[in-house]
């Protein structure tokens, strides 16, 4: 082999190390995640395994009433109770294990007020590194509901059947006494009288039955079941995930009353996940390898990602971007409008004797702003 061919070889070597180095940056870069991460309603927290922040979205800041800089500063101990930062090293050991966990915590703002806190934690990468990620979850009104539902049973009705989590009533034999709306639309039963009557086991898979027997019996006998997953089952038999917590009312004498047991669906959650990471994969695979011209664009007109065609056509090296659009202003300003309006455009490119037919898309964060843009151009 010539040596000519050994640099070309390695030419191409070193454009798709490259090109793979750009799309990781692009799944991990700041402002794509910020969008996702500031658009969540929960709290969210990046921390490392001694319990230092690393990360926080806006209503993380807002619920605790620090600033993000004074956040930033702080550690969990810092913003747990007392009770509760005493349980942090177990539980990052336990998540070590095992790559995720639901737990309870309480919370404790800037100004003294504790929030009662569920938090949803696994371990991913961030910028390289293991890390955890917490979702934390306001649960003060689940809480002030659980309380409320001891003390009054005409308010338990009305909050049971407002409430928007799936909630069971099952009596201390195990059968099934109340189910709200929610709860029916989600095991997909067209009335209360299908589902009311039956064990609570008969909703969930063989599999699962016999430790969600021994979870009830626990709660019975004054335990309680914490954000345990069962698979479900609808009427129709299909499967769905979900998460479980239970706790057991007690009538005025003190006897077991009934089993309260609030329910959350997983199954989209996943699925979106699932969606989400596929539809990523098959797009920048599909990019790689398509004779059409791809990039996307971020605000200062840089590119975040282009592939191999889209290089060749407009003969530029990896690390120089800069004169990219000076001999196309027909390009950049249908980029600028696209950011500006959010809205797409198609004109017709011209590189050198070939045409191409080009379209720009806006890419939105969850607020619905246009934070990059993807050009895409076929051949004529």
């Amino acid at each position: 082999m010539t040596p000519q061919k050994n640099n070309f070889n390695d030419l191409n070597i070193t454009l798709i190390h490259n090109l793979k180095n750009k799309i990781q940056d692009l799944n991990e870069s700041e402002e794509n995640f910020k969008a996702i991460f500031d658009g969540i309603a929960d709290s969210l927290f990046i921390h490392d395994f001694e319990g230092n922040i690393i990360e926080v979205n806006n209503v993380a800041c807002e619920k605790l009433g620090y600033t993000k800089t004074e956040l930033l500063k702080l550690s969990l101990k810092d913003i747990d109770t007392p009770e509760y930062s005493a349980l942090i090293r177990g539980r990052v050991k336990a998540l070590e294990k095992t790559g995720h966990a639901y737990f309870e915590t309480e919370h404790r703002t800037k100004e003294g007020k504790l929030i009662p806190i569920e938090v949803n934690a696994r371990i991913i990468t961030y910028n390289g590194k293991k890390v955890i990620l917490s979702i934390a979850r306001d649960i003060s009104e689940r809480k002030n509901m659980l309380s409320e539902l001891e003390k009054s049973e005409e308010r338990f009705r009305s909050i049971l059947k407002y409430e928007q989590s799936t909630i069971l009533v099952i009596n201390p034999e195990g059968v099934i006494t109340e189910i709200n709306e929610k709860g029916l639309n989600l095991c997909r039963y067209v009335s209360e009288s299908d589902i009311i009557g039956l064990k609570f086991t008969d909703l969930i898979v063989k599999r699962d039955s016999k430790r969600a027997a021994n979870d009830f019996k626990r709660v019975i006998t004054g335990g309680e079941v914490k954000n345990a997953e069962y698979t479900f089952l609808t009427c129709t038999q299909q499967e769905f995930l979900v998460k479980l917590s239970a706790s057991l009312i007690k009538d005025s004498s003190g006897k077991p009353e009934f089993v309260l047991a609030v329910i959350e669906d997983l199954t989209e959650q996943q699925k979106s996940l699932e969606k989400l990471n596929e539809s990523e994969e098959k797009y920048f695979e599909l990019a790689r390898t398509t004779n059409s011209l791809i990039a996307i664009i971020e605000e200062n007109l840089e590119l975040s990602f282009f592939n191999q065609s889209f290089q060749e056509a407009f003969k530029f090296k990896l690390k120089d971007t800069s004169n990219l659009f000076k001999d196309q202003p027909k390009m950049k300003e249908a980029i600028l409008a696209v950011f500006s309006k959010g809205k797409p455009l198609s004109f017709e490119l011209s590189l050198g004797k070939l045409n191409y037919k080009t379209q720009v898309f806006p890419v939105k964060n969850l607020k619905g702003n246009t934070v990059r843009v993807q050009l895409i151009a076929l051949r004529s």
